[in-house]
């Protein structure tokens, strides 16, 4: 599909930045990695939002969000809006994932 999700070796340095009050990324920007949790989409969910909406050169964005299992997700329809947002890779992970689940599991944390 054209979306990728890079990893990151372990000891590799990363440059994390805010929050600060101002849900806009830096127009130089190349890549975004976004990290939510239950509700807490919803910032994400904007920056999303602004970065479609405004068109032209677009980062490629990374989302990390994460929820307790599907039924408490905040979102349902996120991962079927990202399909349509090809710079756009989204990993849903459920620290109590339904049958059949082959996404990522658990918290989201420093393992």
């Amino acid at each position: 599909s054209g979306r990728r999700v890079r990893m990151l070796l372990p000891g590799t340095k990363v440059w994390l930045d805010g929050p600060y009050g101002a849900f806009s990324p830096d127009p130089g920007a190349t890549e975004l990695l976004l990290v939510s949790g239950g509700i807490g989409l919803t910032p994400m969910l904007s920056i999303v939002r602004t970065l479609h909406d405004r068109g032209g050169d677009r980062p490629h964005v990374t989302w990390l969000h994460a929820a307790r299992c599907p039924a408490e997700d905040a979102l349902p329809s996120l991962a079927e809006a990202a399909m349509t947002v090809p710079w756009l890779a989204l990993v849903r992970t459920y620290e109590t994932p339904p049958p059949g689940w082959t996404g990522a599991c658990g918290r989201v944390d420093v393992a």
